[in-house]
C-alpha cells in the first residue's frame, strides 16, 4: 500500500500522517497509520477515499492483527458518522474498537474510542455512560493527542450549550478549537461552528414555540448560521447537504418568513424533508405544516400534519418532540381541528417537561465530569 494511492491532499492533518507513513519502517505500524488516515479523510468528507483505504487494509490484514483491526473499526465508525450521522452503526464500530484497544493495551486508541463513544452516548440520551466515557477519554489520552482531547472538549461544549450555559460552553469550544488548530484539523473547526449554530437554532425554535424570541437572539443565531454555512461552503463539504439549509429554513420560520422557509424546503436540490436524518423528518414536517398554515394553504398543512403524526415515533429527542407537537397544536387551531389542537398541546407540554428534566441530568453530569478531569 502506497501513501499516495488514495490521492494527494493538502490538509495539514493528513499531510502529518503522510509524513509518518513515509518514515515508518514497520509494515503493521504503517497499516495502522493508514487506518488513522482513513479516519481523517472521513472527517473531512472524503468518504469514498476513506472507504477505499479500509477495503485495502482489510485485504492486507491477512492475519487479523487485533491492533490493526481495532483501528480499522475505529475508522469505520468515523465513516458511519460523517457519511450519514448513523449513531447506532457508528457506536457499534467504536465500541468494538474500544474493546479491542483494551485487549491489546493500545492506550491511544482507547482514548479516541472513549471520546467518540461518549459522543454517541450523549446523542442517545445516556448521560451516565457519556460521563464515564468522557472521564475515560481524558484519563487515557495525553494532552497533545489533539483528536481525542478536541472531540471530548467539543462534547463538553455541546453539553453546556444544551443546558443554556453559554459562556462555559464557549470556553470548552475554545479548548476544542485549540486542539483542532494544533492538529491542523479544519474539519473539527467546521463541526464546531456547525454545532454552535445548530444548538442556537434549536433553542430559538423551542423559544419561538413557548416564550417568543428576541431580536438580539435572532441576529446572533443568524450570524452563527452564516458562519457555519460559509466555512462549510469554503471547504467544499458535500456530505449531509441538507443540514445547513435546514438551519436556514428554521431560522426563517422563527422570523415568520414563511415563503422563504417553504422555498428552502421545496426547492433546495436535495429536498430537505425527504433527505434529512430520519429522526428529524417528523419535526421538519411539523415546521413545514406551520408555514403552510400561516400562508393559508390548509390542504398542504393538513397533509404534513397527518404525516408528522404518523412518523413521530422516529423522533427521538424530547425537545424536537415538544416543537413538533407545539407546531401541530397551532396548525390544528388554524385548520379548525380542536382534537388535534388539544391533544398535541398536552403532548408538547409533556415532552417539554421531560426535556427540562433531561437538562437537569446533564447539569449534574457536567458538574461531576469537570471535577474529575480538572488538571488533566
Amino acid at each position: 500500500m502506497k501513501n499516495d494511492s488514495i490521492g494527494t491532499f493538502s490538509l495539514r492533518s493528513i499531510k502529518n500522517i503522510d509524513e509518518k507513513i513515509r518514515l515508518c519502517q514497520n509494515d503493521l505500524d504503517r497499516f495502522v497509520l493508514f487506518a488513522k488516515r482513513s479516519g481523517g479523510l472521513a472527517s473531512h468528507s472524503y468518504i469514498a477515499e476513506a472507504k477505499a483505504t479500509i477495503i485495502e487494509l482489510r485485504q492486507a490484514n491477512t492475519t487479523s492483527d487485533p491492533r490493526l483491526t481495532g483501528w480499522i473499526n475505529f475508522s469505520e465508525g468515523l465513516i458511519e458518522h460523517f457519511e450519514k450521522l448513523d449513531n447506532k452503526k457508528a457506536k457499534n464500530k467504536f465500541n468494538r474498537a474500544l474493546l479491542i484497544s483494551q485487549m491489546v493495551s493500545d492506550r491511544e486508541l482507547a482514548g479516541a474510542c472513549a471520546a467518540w463513544v461518549a459522543h454517541c452516548d450523549f446523542v442517545d440520551g445516556n448521560i451516565a455512560l457519556a460521563a464515564t466515557n468522557i472521564i475515560n477519554s481524558f484519563a487515557w489520552s495525553l494532552p497533545d493527542e489533539h483528536e481525542t482531547r478536541g472531540r471530548a472538549s467539543m462534547l463538553l461544549a455541546d453539553a453546556f450549550n444544551a443546558v443554556d450555559q453559554i459562556s462555559t460552553s464557549r470556553s470548552w469550544f475554545r479548548a476544542a478549537r485549540n486542539h483542532a488548530s494544533r492538529a491542523g484539523d479544519i474539519a473539527m473547526q467546521n463541526v464546531m461552528l456547525f454545532n454552535i449554530a445548530a444548538y442556537s437554532v434549536s433553542r430559538l425554535t423551542l423559544d419561538d414555540c413557548t416564550l417568543g424570541v428576541s431580536a438580539s437572539d435572532m441576529q446572533r443565531t443568524a450570524m452563527e448560521v452564516a458562519s457555519a454555512s460559509n466555512l462549510n461552503t469554503a471547504l467544499g463539504i458535500s456530505e449531509l447537504p441538507t443540514m445547513v439549509p435546514t438551519m436556514q429554513a428554521e431560522l426563517h420560520i422563527a422570523n415568520q418568513k414563511w415563503d422563504q422557509a417553504i422555498n428552502i424546503f421545496e426547492n433546495h436540490p436535495t429536498r430537505i424533508v425527504q433527505n434529512s436524518p430520519v429522526r428529524l423528518i417528523p419535526k421538519l414536517l411539523s415546521q413545514r405544516a406551520w408555514c403552510y398554515a400561516n400562508l393559508g394553504n390548509l390542504a398542504a398543512a393538513k397533509k404534513d400534519l397527518e404525516q408528522a403524526l404518523e412518523l413521530k415515533g422516529q423522533c427521538t429527542d424530547d425537545d424536537d418532540l415538544a416543537v413538533l407537537h407545539f407546531r401541530l397544536s397551532r396548525v390544528g387551531e388554524i385548520t379548525n381541528d380542536p382534537e388535534v389542537k388539544s391533544s398535541c398541546l398536552v403532548s408538547a407540554t409533556t415532552h417539554l417537561d421531560l426535556y427540562r428534566g433531561h437538562q437537569e441530568q446533564i447539569r449534574n453530569m457536567l458538574k461531576n465530569v469537570v471535577e474529575r478531569i480538572s488538571g488533566q
